[in-house]
């Protein structure tokens, strides 16, 4: 009797112990759904993330601004990042950097900056149709085309600041140059954080050197454009330098990541 109720008391000790060893090796309770959903948290959380880069795109585009205005020090074309312009809405690596500007805001009662809208709106329509004849009479002639230089370039290079000028009599033979297909895609669709006021202190020859041509005292503005290139990863741009000219806004300037002439 006694060895009967030994080996009883032995198999349920057995049982017991198996019992609490299985139960010990599951997960804890939910865990599988946690396993099923862990895919779908994810891409919520990629989908969190994307959002929120793209919300910081705007922030660092103005932070960009702000950043360039202190330093001034943009990479020469060619070398992968582009010659020194406004902000942009991108925050590739390909960075343009342009002392002293600031994004155009909305609304304004300036009398300048209402007349380049109306100015701008007119160019974006003209580009649009691609009407020559409109173009030619929005440029200020001897337009200046040459790649943007920067103080820096000034002191280890030869600028010729009249190569890249374009007179009215030869804007025909260029006009495809600058308004390549990009141009003529993209710039009717500009916006807000595309455009910038060029400090009228700025110290940058280039900027100083196109104010030459405008009235005293008036406004500059910019309009910066950047985009992937149709094949492979590398960034491009252009941009559009504008000025009032004998009480009119005109293109003064234009600079692209390729140049116009030569």
């Amino acid at each position: 009797m006694i060895r009967s109720r030994l080996y009883i008391t032995l198999i349920c000790c057995g049982l017991y112990t198996g019992t609490q060893a299985c139960h010990n090796s599951r997960p804890p309770q939910g865990s599988s759904a946690v396993a099923e959903k862990s895919p779908q948290s994810a891409v919520a959380a990629v989908q969190m993330s994307a959002t929120d880069s793209s919300g910081g795109t705007q922030s660092s585009a103005n932070t960009a601004i702000a950043q360039s205005s202190a330093t001034g020090t943009p990479s020469p074309p060619g070398s992968g990042q582009p010659a020194p312009g406004s902000a942009t809405s991108s925050t590739s690596s390909v960075t343009p950097a342009t002392q002293s500007v600031s994004p155009v805001k909305l609304p304004s009662t300036d009398p300048d900056e209402q007349q380049f809208r109306s100015f701008f709106t007119a160019f974006q329509k003209a580009v649009q149709q691609n009407n020559p004849g409109q173009l030619v009479n929005l440029l200020y002639f001897p337009l200046q085309t040459a790649q943007q230089w920067t103080n820096q370039d000034l002191k280890d290079m030869n600028i010729d600041r009249e190569s890249g000028k374009v007179s009215r009599q030869e804007f025909n033979s260029y006009r495809e140059n600058i308004f390549n297909r990009d141009v003529l895609r993209l710039l009717p669709k500009a916006r807000e954080n595309q455009l910038s006021e060029i400090d009228a202190s700025s110290p940058e020859d280039y900027y100083k050197a196109l104010r030459k041509c405008t009235d005293k005292a008036s406004k500059m503005y910019e309009v910066y454009m950047q985009y992937p290139e149709t094949n492979g990863n590398a960034e491009n741009y252009f941009a559009f330098v504008f000025g009032r000219v004998k009480g009119r806004y005109k293109v003064i300037g234009y600079y692209a990541k390729w140049p116009v002439k030569g």
